[in-house]
């Protein structure tokens, strides 16, 4: 019985620190996206190319999407990498980014990192609500003993 108590009091931390962790670094991502609003220059960029490739990691393909986009910055025309993708992206597309007037080449889109890091405060903060209900439902399961607990 002393094992299962201390199992299901180690998945209740472990669940507490991955959620923790969630919502603390979606905070972070969310203020440095904050930080990077004020000091970034927005612009309209074109989506030039969208290419897709399998990269096989563990024995298991993972597909991952390269969007190149052009878009002008201190009347100059860039070509650069976009760090992220979106399912409703697609080539000829236009879409707004932010880049860094002291590095043109230097660019983030705010509008998909926002989503990002709302996801993960809203992950976080569900498996730490569900963490507050695990002893219940290992009660329910007679994982513990209602004894055991208190």
């Amino acid at each position: 019985m002393a094992k299962r108590v201390l199992v299901s009091r180690m998945v209740l931390l472990i669940i507490f620190l991955i959620g923790s962790g969630l919502v603390a670094g979606g905070t972070w991502w969310v203020s440095n996206i904050k930080k990077i609003d004020k000091e970034y220059v927005s612009t309209m960029a074109k989506i030039e190319k969208i290419r897709k490739y399998t990269d096989r990691h563990s024995r298991k393909n993972r597909i991952h999407y390269e969007v190149t986009v052009s878009y002008m910055a201190n009347d100059s025309v860039y070509t650069e990498k976009l760090g992220a993708h979106s399912s409703s992206m697609n080539e000829g597309d236009s879409i707004k980014l932010k880049y860094n007037p002291r590095q043109p080449t230097e660019i983030r889109s705010v509008e998909i990192e926002n989503v990002i890091s709302i996801v993960m405060i809203i992950a976080g903060i569900l498996l730490l609500i569900s963490d507050l209900f695990m002893p219940l439902l290992f009660r329910k399961l007679k994982i513990i003993e209602l004894l055991d607990c208190t």
